[in-house]
């Protein structure tokens, strides 16, 4: 009876890694490059680093507008943003903007990049 309990919460645990991690149906999650390279060839993106503002004065992608994912208006802001464009978001490693790009397709954007491994990432791709 232990074993099949045991297994049971393997599995339930399992489950519950996969579902987390599994990409959510929209959104395109790239590397470094590949975001870097489409960033490039997209006509007026919307890049949105979501890291506090602290983390966003250390440096980020670009010209990044910074809305924080953390803040209470963040939903709000991210709706205030033009639907029909590609947004581009990143954080620190990648879970904040995963939630950001999910919190997107729910706001109804079309075209949505998350940065795979974030910022850290960024400054790793770019030599920082």
């Amino acid at each position: 009876m232990r074993i099949l309990t045991l297994f049971a919460s393997a599995f339930f645990v399992l489950s519950l890694f996969i579902a987390c991690s599994s990409p959510v149906e929209g959104v395109s999650v790239l590397n470094c490059k590949d975001f870097d390279e489409k960033i490039n060839k997209t006509d007026n993106p919307q890049l949105i680093d979501v890291r506090t503002p602290a983390e966003y004065e250390g440096g980020t992608v670009y010209e990044a507008n910074n809305i924080d994912y953390y803040s209470d208006n963040f939903k709000s802001e991210m709706d205030k943003l033009d639907k029909k464009r590609a947004v581009f978001v990143f954080c620190a490693k990648g879970g904040r903007s995963a939630s950001a790009a999910s919190v997107c397709k729910e706001l109804g954007f079309n075209e949505i990049y998350d940065m795979e491994g974030g910022y850290t990432a960024w400054s790793v791709y770019k030599g920082k």
